[in-house]
């Protein structure tokens, strides 16, 4: 008969030197000392390491100081950082929003023929952004700066990111318009201007607008000043005859429109 199997049992480290062992035992090493240091990447415009090895308590401020650039190339008042436990929460904001919505599209009534067929329309507009939705992959940014070049007094955790943007001439405009992409900053320019030299705007086209500027953080006032790294998107417009699909909707696309990368300390 085999032998009866021993129970697993755990030792600290000295205890193992004077243990007993036996043909066929396994020893198995666990770390489980709490870490005192932490690692933190650096990624974007800079000259020094990528890698910063910090204590467990280090704190954004004293680590940028750290990181060296170049200062006629890299942006460092609007560096952000990038977070796995944010990318999480993200995920599930995420996931919450786009089932309330198909629960909202697919629970509805009827009241007629006429209305169904009318739902029937929308929902097929409706269901396509919440599969576009299903394949957005969160990237756990972190607005920490604002447009004063103030930082937020963030403890840094292990794999942290810090990106430092590089300084940009030109706007990024995307989203609805017929064709996207970078002009050169003119502060003569208004956000129609920029519209109309993308192509106009698209079928969908609606006059509500994102400005998402270099460090993450966003605006949705048209009207806003735009500066050189802004990102100018144009959201689509969105008709339903349902008052709580079309927020519920309208928010899913904010998010869709963002890659839903934003959250603001």
């Amino acid at each position: 008969m085999p032998a009866a199997e021993k129970p697993a049992r755990s030792s600290a480290l000295d205890e193992l030197r004077t243990t007993k062992l036996f043909d066929q035992d396994q020893i198995t090493f666990v770390t489980d000392k709490p870490a005192n240091s932490i690692r933190v990447r650096v990624e974007g415009s800079r000259i020094g390491p990528s890698v910063l090895v910090e204590g467990t308590d280090a704190r954004l401020g004293s680590v940028l100081k750290k990181i060296k650039v170049d200062p006629a190339l890299a942006d460092v008042n609007s560096a952000y950082v990038l977070r796995a436990s944010v990318v999480e929460q993200q995920k599930r904001a995420l996931a919450e929003a786009t089932d309330r919505l198909e629960r909202s599209l697919f629970l509805a009534r009827s009241a007629s023929t006429g209305v169904a067929a009318i739902r029937t329309a929308e929902a097929q507009l409706v269901e396509s952004y919440i599969q576009r939705a299903r394949r957005v992959q969160p990237d756990g940014l972190l607005v920490v700066s604002d447009r004063a070049g103030g930082f937020a007094d963030l403890r840094m955790e292990d794999d942290d990111v810090i990106v430092i943007p590089k300084r940009s001439q030109v706007i990024l405009v995307s989203g609805e318009v017929r064709a996207p992409q970078a002009i050169v900053f003119d502060p003569r320019l208004s956000v129609k201007d920029y519209v109309q030299r993308a192509g106009g705007y698209g079928e969908r086209g609606s006059r509500h607008t994102i400005v998402r500027h270099a460090n993450g953080e966003t605006a949705l006032d048209r009207n806003i000043p735009l500066q050189g790294g802004d990102e100018l998107i144009i959201l689509p417009n969105i008709e339903t005859k349902w008052f709580q699909l079309t927020t519920d909707l309208m928010s899913l696309v904010y998010q869709i429109s963002l890659g839903a990368s934003l959250l603001h300390l």
